[in-house]
């Protein structure tokens, strides 16, 4: 447990719950980290995107199930 009297360390960037922020509250960085994770989760569903027996409207709900919220979590929107 910290003194009351003791100064917090300053750093340049932490990561908390996943978003990186930084000293200068920039966060081209962690736009860049979201859009990755998200292009991540695009890939892994690919089988699904090339697969005809699914419909366009299921591919689309399953989109907006497990990609957004990999590229918007953490976001303030």
């Amino acid at each position: 447990m910290k003194n009351e009297n003791e100064d917090a360390e300053e750093v340049e960037e932490i990561v908390y719950l996943g978003t990186t922020v930084t000293k200068d509250g920039g966060g081209i960085e962690d736009i860049k980290k979201r859009l990755n994770k998200a292009r991540g989760a695009i890939s892994h569903l690919m089988r699904i995107w090339k697969t005809q027996s699914i419909g366009q409207n299921t591919k689309i709900n399953l989109f907006k199930a497990l990609v957004w919220p990999v590229l918007l979590y953490g976001c303030k929107a």
